[in-house]
């Protein structure tokens, strides 16, 4: 059981926040920035890095090239005048981000 638990823990992705400046909730710290990002995908490669924090669909090709794996969002999402119209332009982006990357 206890060597099972590990094997789950080791493959599970580490999350990396805040990338930028959030409103959703207080931070104890301050935005990390992009060369963090690149710096912690280094450090815990294989593993894989979710990138919270501030993320926009502006912001998330450069926080995908920093090294992110993927990232999470929130408020970019649920402040947007017409959210649905927001989702559908985050899946169209990161459909061809994805499909720029399977090469």
């Amino acid at each position: 059981l206890q060597i099972s638990r590990i094997s789950i823990d080791l493959n599970f992705p580490r999350f990396y926040s805040p990338v930028y400046e959030t409103k959703l909730k207080k931070m104890k710290w301050a935005p990390q920035g992009l060369d963090r990002v690149s710096t912690w995908s280094e450090r815990i490669a294989p593993l894989p890095l979710v990138a919270i924090g501030g993320i926009t669909l502006e912001r998330a090709s450069g926080v995908l090239a920093a090294g992110a794996d993927s990232v999470a969002v929130v408020t970019d999402i649920v402040t947007h005048a017409t959210p649905e119209h927001r989702v559908a332009n985050w899946l169209a982006t990161l459909a061809r981000t994805e499909a720029d990357t399977a090469v």
